[in-house]
């Protein structure tokens, strides 16, 4: 399941910036990481099941403070169209969906 993470910490320079990024792009699963904010303090990270506990433990670790202000997840829903054949791809499953074109009336009022 996708989600977004937002932790707020403690930017002192662009290397404490760098080391920030370099710790959550390590975390398995992370896809993105963006800074956000007045003053770029916030971290926004984009994944796929990834811990935001762990995360924000480890940059506390390494910078002193770090917050976590939100995560959001976000899920992969798709409906397929009547007559459409769609193909999912998910790491852990591979799902198929085949649906049927609507039935034709029989009504035979005008």
């Amino acid at each position: 399941m996708k989600q977004t993470i937002t932790i707020e910490a403690q930017f002192r320079c662009e290397k404490c910036r760098s080391k920030a990024m370099e710790i959550a792009v390590t975390e398995d699963s992370v896809i993105s990481v963006a800074f956000k904010g007045a003053n770029r303090d916030q971290m926004v990270i984009t994944g796929d099941g990834v811990d935001a506990v762990r995360l924000t433990k480890s940059l506390r670790k390494k910078l002193g403070y770090a917050d976590l202000l939100s995560k959001t997840e976000h899920a992969y829903v798709t409906t397929p169209l009547p007559g459409e054949i769609f193909l999912s791809h998910h790491p852990q499953q591979l799902e198929f969906y085949i649906s049927d074109p609507p039935p034709r009336s029989t009504c035979t009022i005008l």
